[in-house]
């Protein structure tokens, strides 16, 4: 999403998103787009469920507003068109002077909701009328994309504010704000991290759920493993910054060949264990100044000599299981 705050930086690579769900052209690199054009995909096309619900959520914002915000930045254009096709079909055409002004707001509204004249209207205290016409509209489609979620009584709640809510019900605001658009690409940082276990299942069953239904794919990040095996496809293993192993889930869990991944697994409590609890050895290195070479190698129980002095590539073993480690490959 490119909003890496200063002093931090992308330094090399490339992003590259399939906009076209259907994939009927080549993937677009974020990293080559204007700013511009990335304030018009962020919150549209590509939408994130942020870890804290609390700071994702204005506190002085109503919860229909901070839903309603999202139509009214990315789809003013669909307001419009609705609007329109409402007052059309009340036989408005034939009205009064002031309706068949409307009409001619919202048709320009259809085709250009930028328009400069209709930001001159808007400064009219007389004329900005037709502003409670798309709120409205935006308002009824916050209501609508709560109840899909599954929360009770969305008239009231989109009157509410955050404190009014549960921290259950405040991390649905929160996906309802990354749904409202239909994105093609949702990213969920810890999305389930602070609700208790009951809450988590819920908003997991709706996110595969969705998934199915509206999104063509999920981001998700996470550091439970059982929400991983539970709900991903394809799984990405990371340690201190560095993707270290990339396999699909189930050869994953089945066959992990990278040390860490090894480690990690076995550090999964099991009811079948009759020995003390397994631990990673060490300590999480300094980012600031890492460990040269594979950034695993001083808490690695396999660890060469060529470990401490370059990073490895990463590698393929087996049909779509990557994996940077000498020692994995030499294995192979």
């Amino acid at each position: 999403m490119r909003i890496v705050p200063e002093p931090g930086r992308i330094e090399d690579g490339k992003v590259i998103v399939y906009l076209d769900e259907k994939r009927r052209h080549t993937g677009m690199d974020l990293l080559a787009q204007s700013e511009a054009f990335m304030e018009n995909l962020r919150g549209d096309r590509i939408s994130m469920i942020f870890q804290e619900p609390n700071a994702a959520l204005n506190p002085t914002m109503s919860i229909g507003d901070q839903i309603g915000e999202s139509f009214l930045f990315h789809q003013k254009e669909k307001l419009f068109a609705t609007i329109l096709r409402d007052l059309e079909s009340e036989g408005c055409r034939t009205l009064f002077p002031l309706k068949q002004f409307q009409q001619a707001v919202y048709r320009l509204g259809a085709r250009q909701p930028d328009a400069l004249i209709l930001n001159l209207l808007d400064r009219i205290p007389i004329l900005k009328h037709w502003q409670r016409k798309l709120k409205k509209e935006a308002r009824q489609r916050a209501v609508d994309i709560i109840r899909k979620l599954g929360l009770s009584n969305p008239e009231q709640i989109v009157d509410q504010y955050p404190h009014n809510l549960s921290g259950g019900m405040k991390q649905r605001i929160v996906i309802a704000i990354a749904l409202a658009c239909s994105p093609v690409l949702l990213i969920a940082d810890e999305a389930t991290s602070n609700l208790d276990v009951t809450i988590q299942a819920q908003i997991l069953e709706l996110l595969r759920r969705l998934k199915q239904e509206v999104i063509s794919s999920i981001l998700l990040i996470t550091h439970d493993l059982g929400v991983v095996a539970e709900t991903c496809d394809r799984v990405g293993v990371m340690y201190a910054g560095n993707l270290c192993e990339v396999a699909d889930v189930k050869d994953l869990f089945q066959n992990p060949l990278h040390p860490y991944t090894r480690a990690l697994l076995d550090a999964v409590p099991k009811f079948s264990m009759q020995d003390d609890l397994k631990s990673i050895d060490g300590h999480v290195p300094n980012l600031v100044t890492p460990p040269s070479g594979c950034r695993f190698h001083p808490r690695c129980v396999h660890a060469m000599a060529v470990c401490r002095e370059a990073f490895p590539d990463m590698t393929e073993i087996g049909r779509n299981h990557l994996v940077a480690c000498y020692w994995a490959a030499a294995r192979k």
